[in-house]
C-alpha cells in the first residue's frame, strides 16, 4: 500500500485469515483485501484528510474532512459492524468521522462496497466512491 505510506501511514500489524474469517462468520459479509491492508496501518502523523463528493440530496459538490479513523485501534470489528445503522437491508461499517459528527462508512451489503458519507443532521447518504480502493485514491492531506 504505497499510497498509505505516501499519506503518512505506517504498517504496524498483520491481519491474519482467522480474523477475516471471524468477521465473515459474525456478519455474513466479506470485506475487500484493500480494506484489510488499510487496517494493518496507522497514521504516524496527525494529519486531517480531505475528500470531495456530490451530495445526493442537493446535488452540490461537498468537501469532507476525516478527523479520525475508527480503526486506529482495531478491536471487535464484527461487533462494531453489527451495531451500526441498518436501513432496508443496507449494512454499513464505520471507518472514519469528521469534526461535524458525520460518519464515513463502507456499505458492505453491496457487492462493490462503496464508501458513503452519512449526514449527521439529515441522514442523507451520499456516495463518496464506488469502492474502498477508489476512496483511498481520493483522500489528500487537508490544509485548513
Amino acid at each position: 500500500m504505497n499510497k498509505l505510506i505516501e499519506l503518512g501511514f505506517e504498517k504496524y500489524r498483520e491481519i491474519n485469515e482467522e480474523i477475516k474469517e471471524l468477521f465473515f462468520q459474525s456478519t455474513g459479509y466479506k470485506i475487500s483485501n484493500c480494506f484489510w491492508d488499510f487496517i494493518e496501518h496507522r497514521q504516524s502523523q496527525n494529519i486531517v484528510f480531505g475528500y470531495s463528493f456530490i451530495n445526493s440530496q442537493s446535488h452540490e459538490e461537498w468537501e469532507g474532512q476525516i478527523e479520525s479513523w475508527i480503526f486506529d485501534e482495531f478491536d471487535n470489528l464484527e461487533e462494531i459492524c453489527s451495531s451500526t445503522i441498518n436501513l432496508l437491508s443496507r449494512v454499513f461499517l464505520p471507518i472514519a468521522n469528521d469534526a461535524g459528527g458525520n460518519y464515513i462508512y463502507i456499505e458492505i451489503s453491496k457487492p462493490n462496497q462503496p464508501v458513503v458519507d452519512v449526514s449527521y443532521s439529515t441522514g442523507v447518504i451520499s456516495e463518496i466512491s464506488s469502492s474502498f480502493e477508489e476512496f483511498l485514491d481520493k483522500i489528500y492531506p487537508y490544509d485548513e
